[in-house]
């Protein structure tokens, strides 16, 4: 597993956008269809004219919408370094989330019906002193190659069992002690000494 080509920034596949327009296509299908079944119901006689406006407006819906996800997409960048998950994304607004290692206390692999079919998977990262511990992860990884999707998993599993064993200090340019990096430190490792007592209890 070469762990260097993560080290400089990629994107999430190209089957991504094919398997969003699918659910785009999908979507606006089932709504018109109630639409036009509602309208034909209110006027019988205009069957062919209800029929062709509401598909025009669709056709111009999918349109619209897939140039805007492939502008979003396009605008996502991952990478994975020594210390930390970075993430830019955002078309109009741009966002640049950091998420270093030592705060992460849950990864996980998640593939739904769609990426399944597309071969795709999502990483979801959870951080000590979330600001949102009740709305699911911190941060997503989207659109993965499967295959990917796991190395990439294993390799940000791996840094974090190697630098959550070793301390971080104020000499640390990494991990500045601020007091958010302070609680977020002392949460995490509250964690690992309660893991560690909870193993013990049950090796006994």
């Amino acid at each position: 597993m070469d762990h260097n080509k993560y080290n400089n920034q990629f994107q999430p596949d190209t089957r991504l956008y094919t398997k969003i327009k699918v659910e785009i296509a999908l979507f606006i299908v089932i709504f018109l269809l109630i639409l036009v079944i509602s309208a034909i119901a209110v006027a019988p006689d205009e069957v062919l004219v209800i029929i062709g406006i509401f598909f025009l407006v669709g056709v111009i819906l999918y349109l619209i919408i897939s140039q805007v996800v492939k502008l979003y997409l396009n605008s996502i960048n991952y990478q994975v370094t020594d210390n930390e998950v970075l993430v830019n994304k955002g078309v109009i607004t741009k966002t640049n989330k950091i998420v270093p290692f030592r705060t992460i206390t849950n990864i996980e692999l998640h593939r739904g019906p769609f990426d399944r079919i597309f071969d795709l998977a999502t990483i979801d990262v959870q951080t000590a002193g979330s600001t949102r511990p009740n709305s699911g992860p911190e941060e997503k990884l989207i659109g993965l190659n499967v295959e990917n999707a796991q190395e990439i998993k294993d390799l940000i599993q791996s840094k974090i069992k190697y630098i959550q064993g070793t301390p971080a200090t104020s000499l640390d340019p990494d991990f500045p002690l601020d007091n958010d990096n302070v609680v977020k430190l002392l949460v995490n490792e509250i964690i690992i000494i309660r893991k560690l007592l909870e193993s013990k209890f049950k090796s006994k």
